[in-house]
């Protein structure tokens, strides 16, 4: 993969991490993540990475720590949701949450994934 396909390659896991929540949350809130996805689809390539660095990349050491304050701390990638939703998703994650370990694994691995891709992003501009 060259460096200039990474802010693409970004945006798909960044869909796919949607798509995989919308999958895990009930019907009634799945319409929510659909205008996520949308927000995002919206974005350039180039707009979701700084987005990323400067949202996500901040909390790399949490993110690599698996640390669910990071969930728990400021919105991060969830910053366009509304506060209800952002909630939702820190109720999931949390220890007393309804994923099973796999599905808490899942989410972990990409965010460690945008971390790795924002880096390389980072170090290309």
């Amino acid at each position: 993969m060259d460096d200039e396909s990474l802010p693409h390659v970004l945006k798909e896991q960044v869909l796919r991490l949607i798509d995989d929540i919308k999958e895990l949350v009930p019907v009634e809130k799945q319409t929510v993540w659909l205008v996520v996805k949308y927000f995002f689809m919206g974005l350039d390539d180039d707009s979701l990475v700084q987005h990323i660095i400067n949202t996500v990349l901040p909390h790399k050491e949490k993110i690599v720590n698996k640390d669910e304050n990071f969930f728990m701390g400021d919105k991060g990638v969830f910053v366009n949701l509304p506060e209800k939703e952002v909630n939702y998703v820190r109720n999931m994650v949390s220890k007393n949450g309804f994923l099973m370990p796999s599905e808490k694994a899942a989410i972990w691995d990409y965010f460690t994934i945008f971390v790795t891709i924002a880096e390389a992003c980072k170090k290309k501009k």
